[in-house]
């Protein structure tokens, strides 16, 4: 009975060794901020339009991402380190024409720790020169 109790005790405390070490990465883990769509107000036919979408925060550190109709249109993005922690930046250009008028674009975050990404939305409206 003893070599099953001397046997018993190296496994628990492995168990519990993996159940802190498991603790103490969620602990270490935090969602994202909501991400902050910057763009010009006034979008013309023509016009280079850059869409940059900001995150700020989350551990670990979130990808962004942009989508036009659910299908995703741009994946790249840059991080860089504040006291506050990350800073996850992705800008997205293009030139407005027909095809963007009265669409929506939508800049996702996520990081895993949440259920589903965050998202914003911007409408663009793309008006004629010489209307």
């Amino acid at each position: 009975m003893d070599s099953t109790v001397s046997g018993f005790a190296p496994r628990a405390s492995r168990f519990f060794i993996l159940l802190a070490i498991f603790i103490i990465q969620a602990a270490a883990q935090s969602p994202p901020g909501a991400p902050i769509i910057t763009a010009p107000q006034t979008i013309k036919r023509n016009d280079q339009i850059t869409l940059t979408c900001t995150v700020k925060g989350g551990s670990p550190p979130p990808s962004v991402k942009w989508l036009r109709d659910d299908i995703v249109i741009d994946e790249t993005f840059t991080t860089t380190q504040s006291s506050d922690g990350p800073i996850v930046v992705n800008t997205y250009s293009f030139v407005a024409d027909d095809e963007e008028h009265l669409e929506v674009f939508e800049c996702q975050s996520d990081n895993g720790v949440l259920q589903n990404p965050l998202s914003r939305t911007i409408f663009v409206e793309v008006w004629s020169k010489y209307a």
